[in-house]
């Protein structure tokens, strides 16, 4: 045993003495600048890059035996060298296998890299400036100039002899040694790579850039990790990028494949939100044909979490599979298979194909399809706040699907066919990429708005009064208070542009039928050409335009209602309210107003209108009754006709004026049979007082009186003052007038006094002017004197 042991000893001495004499032997006798030129040669045969070795090469022993050398530099064929270089390192070191060196090659064990900085550019015409890198790699691989590059050494001792010839020469030692291009290892550290698209203005920097590999073969597969920090400036982010897979190179087919790729991003973007979005992509196969143009996702999956404050307080979830492939020579490229989720109830799947993707007239289309879903459900399953409406189970189904067809200025969905809830949808939707033009051509079965709505409280249900004001004002009854009532900024950069037909459309509980909508708007100025309907047996005209350029915004429209049935529609407005009126309504208008609250809206609406009723009844309260009863008890009389419950109502009309939120109204005019009304009054919007004075008289002479009235009260009428407001009850607005009726009394029974009082002076005047006193007073003053001297006595009393 001490004889194995003693020669087990001796067997590592000898090798120890082996290693240490070969470096000796390596560090005296080889002197790594000769390496120098055949570098230099090889980088440039290889990959067509001229090589600036700077500073000199250094031996280096540990970690591993090799060449080190600090401040290298390369450029590009067509570059000059007084240029930002294509590539430069603060320290490269190349570390080499021993034992290939003592039989004269140089085998690459490892590269290191520290302070890696590539310069890359695309110009306007799209063209890259590492093409030209990658086509003379090809081509060098093809001709087998890797192979040739170095040829093996002759001797050491022959390159020492000729090391005098100095650095300008290229030595006889120096040519005959081989370098073998199969790399070991490789390292990147604190790399910088910068990016400048001249054609799209992307200016981009990877900071913090690191790379590992090993194995490195030009004809096997070998793994890669990568890791940098993406900083751009248009727009402002940081993003955080691992990536790792395996890389097989074929350069002389241009054939590249890369296998099992997972890329994970960090990314921060101020403008969409504080936090970062989550991204992870796996890659079965990515296949790199530089040769044919041709390249192929295979097996691709896409899982991000999304951070966005109007999503919610927790992350999005989207997940995607999907294939892809684009042919560069063809111009074309496809999305294929592609399914994206969010959580277990979003599934939206699809395909595009892309043409002229690498010229300027890019166009895609395709085909997407979103399977039904709870939008309600997802979005409290995915964290987010589910909006909460009138109609408990509205947003509780939606799905659609419409072929899709754009380019990089817009993008449409050309026969979107979509279901929300009880409602279908058919037509074209499209959008400008920056939003600024909607366009759209849309027909929509039926639709209730309010069940969109939030759930109505007790406190803001609706009344008769702000129902009726509310329709001929509409506009100017779209929030409370001081709320913003139009989105003004969105205003400002959207455009729309359209048709929309609705078949049956509910809103704030009017029902209308074959409802048509034409807008034409940009961004700051919305158009409402024309919004037709049919509703309650009549139909609506209207249009708007609001004018957001400046502040404060502006807004006129007009309105024309048509033989509209009000019973039914007053119903609507206000169910809780008794009927009060019927017949039919036209009612014409046109109206303005600025600002984008409620409160400023109504103080500044001007405008004017007109209005007329016919045929129609005024409910549970009968005017001729009560005129006629007043009519008999003021003449001592009863009346025992028996009289209808309401009032048959022959016309109602009149005009008004819109003063800085206050309706005036000057001519009201009503006839019922026999009698004949009149009033003034106005409504002040913004507070929803009002104060109206109307007032009823008998007509004379007519077939249909409402009953027999002495000719004296003819002339009587009867005042009915309505005071109040709005949000009050109807019952309590209007009172008979007692202080005006007597006042109207007094003045009839005062000119009945006068015409009594002249009646007797005529009496008087008859007995006293007899045929000889009319002829003396005509005699003394003229031919019919004395009639007119009569005449003007009994005009004292009239």
């Amino acid at each position: 045993m001490k004889a194995l042991f003693r020669a087990l000893l001796a067997i590592v001495g000898v090798l120890a003495l082996v290693v240490v004499a070969g470096v000796i032997y390596v560090t005296t006798f080889l002197d790594p600048n000769d390496l120098k030129p055949r570098l230099v040669k090889a980088v440039k045969d290889q990959a067509g890059l001229e090589l600036a070795l700077n500073g000199p090469l250094d031996w280096s022993f540990y970690p591993r035996l090799g060449v080190s050398v600090e401040d290298a530099q390369t450029w590009l064929p067509e570059q000059a060298h007084d240029q930002t270089p294509f590539a430069s390192f603060k320290r490269a070191e190349v570390g080499v296998s021993f034992a290939p060196l003592l039989s004269g090659e140089v085998e690459v064990e490892g590269v290191f890299l520290d302070g890696l900085k590539l310069d890359l550019k695309r110009d306007a015409d799209g063209r890259g400036n590492w093409e030209s890198l990658l086509q003379h790699a090809a081509d060098a691989a093809e001709s087998g100039a890797a192979d040739k590059a170095l040829p093996p050494a002759k001797s050491a001792g022959v390159a020492m002899a000729d090391e005098t010839q100095g650095d300008a020469g290229v030595s006889d030692g120096a040519e005959g040694m081989a370098v073998n291009l199969d790399i070991a290892s490789i390292q990147v550290t604190n790399g910088q790579i910068t990016y400048q698209d001249a054609a799209s203005g992307l200016d981009m920097t990877l900071n913090e850039l690191a790379l590992s590999s090993s194995n490195v073969s030009p004809t096997k597969a070998f793994p890669v990790e990568l890791s940098f920090v993406a900083e751009g400036r248009e727009p402002e982010l940081r993003s955080t990028i691992n990536l790792d897979g395996k890389v097989a190179l074929d350069l002389q087919n241009g054939r590249h494949v890369l296998t099992g790729i997972s890329l994970d991003t960090a990314t921060s973007m101020p403008s969409l939100s504080e936090q970062s979005q989550q991204l992870a992509l796996e890659i079965d196969t990515l296949t790199l044909d530089t040769e044919q143009q041709r390249y192929r996702i295979e097996g691709g999956e896409l899982d991000a979490s999304l951070n966005e404050p109007s999503l919610g307080e927790k992350a999005l979830p989207v997940k995607a599979t999907f294939g892809a492939e684009a042919d560069l020579a063809e111009g074309t490229a496809t999305l294929s298979d592609l399914l994206l989720t969010s959580g277990s109830d979003l599934r939206l799947s699809g395909a595009l194909k892309a043409s002229d993707i690498t010229g300027e007239a890019l166009s895609y289309s395709g085909q997407f399809k979103l399977a039904p879903l709870s939008p309600k459900a997802w979005m409290t399953r995915v964290g987010m706040q589910a909006p909460q409406t009138a109609r408990g189970d509205a947003l509780t189904s939606l799905a659609f699907s419409s072929p899709l067809k754009g380019d990089l200025s817009q993008v449409q969905l050309t026969n979107l066919v979509m279901a929300l809830d009880d409602t279908t949808i058919n037509g074209r939707l499209g959008s400008s990429f920056d939003a600024s033009q909607i366009t759209f051509d849309l027909d929509v079965d039926a639709l209730n708005l309010d069940d969109y709505l939030p759930p109505q409280t007790s406190e803001k249900t609706a009344n008769l009064g702000t129902g009726v004001t509310a329709g001929l004002v509409a506009p100017a009854y779209a929030a409370d208070g001081d709320a913003e009532v139009l989105p003004v900024e969105l205003l400002r950069t959207l455009g729309l542009k359209g048709q929309l037909d609705i078949a049956n459309l509910t809103a704030s509980g009017l029902e209308m039928r074959k409802v048509s909508a034409k807008l034409s708007g940009q961004p700051g100025l919305q158009q409402l050409d024309s919004l037709t309907a049919s509703l309650y047996g009549g139909s609506l005209a209207a249009s708007a335009r609001i004018d957001s350029r400046k502040t404060p915004l502006t807004m006129s429209f007009g309105e024309k209602l048509t033989n509209l049935d009000i019973a039914p529609f007053l119903k609507a407005l206000a169910p809780e309210q008794d009927d009060i009126l019927r017949g039919r309504l036209t009612l014409n208008g046109d109206y303005t107003t600025s600002t984008n609250q409620l409160d400023s809206m109504k103080r500044n609406l001007n405008g004017s209108g007109d209005f007329e009723i016919r045929n129609g009844e005024i409910l549970d309260v009968n005017v001729s009754e009560k005129m006629c009863t007043t009519v008999a008890t003021l003449s001592g009389k009863t009346s025992s006709r028996d009289w209808a419950a309401n009032t048959p109502l022959e016309r109602a009309q009149g005009s008004f004026k819109v003063t800085n939120g206050v309706i005036s109204n000057q001519d009201l005019a009503l006839a019922i049979p026999g009698i004949a009304l009149d009033g003034k009054g106005q409504l002040n919007l913004p507070t929803e007082a009002f104060d109206y004075n109307v007032a009823a008289r008998f007509i004379e002479g007519t077939d249909d009186a409402a009953c027999e009235v002495n000719p004296r009260l003819v002339k009587l009428r009867f005042p009915v003052q309505c005071q109040g407001n709005l949000s009050g009850e109807p019952g309590e607005w209007c009172g008979f007038d007692q202080k005006g009726f007597q006042t109207a009394a007094a003045e009839l029974a005062k000119d009945e006094a006068k015409r009594k009082a002249g009646e007797k002076v005529s009496e008087k005047l008859d007995e006293k002017l007899d045929e000889d006193t009319r002829k003396k007073i005509d005699d003394k003053l003229g031919e019919g004197a004395s009639d007119k001297l009569k005449g003007a006595i009994q005009g004292l009393f009239n």
